[in-house]
């Protein structure tokens, strides 16, 4: 979690770049962004870049899963 607190508006960015308008941040370092609809490609290529920018893996989930359902704040 301290890693992606400490690139929070590096990895905002990103979000950003990569077409979502809506991003969150659950307690353990889980961005949740929008449904991506029928293809995931661009939240698998997002992850990639999230994670060597971070130095961690970043675990990214869509709001659509029942994971997405814990407290988040707007990342």
């Amino acid at each position: 979690m301290a890693e992606v607190l400490a690139k929070r508006a590096e990895l905002r960015s990103l979000v950003e770049r990569y077409g979502f308008e809506v991003a969150a941040l659950t307690e353990d370092g889980t961005l949740i962004l929008p449904n991506a609809g029928p293809s995931y490609r661009r939240i698998a290529r997002l992850a990639g870049e999230a994670s060597r920018l971070v130095g961690a893996y970043v675990q990214i989930i869509t709001d659509d899963v029942p994971a997405a359902s814990v407290p988040a704040r707007p990342l």
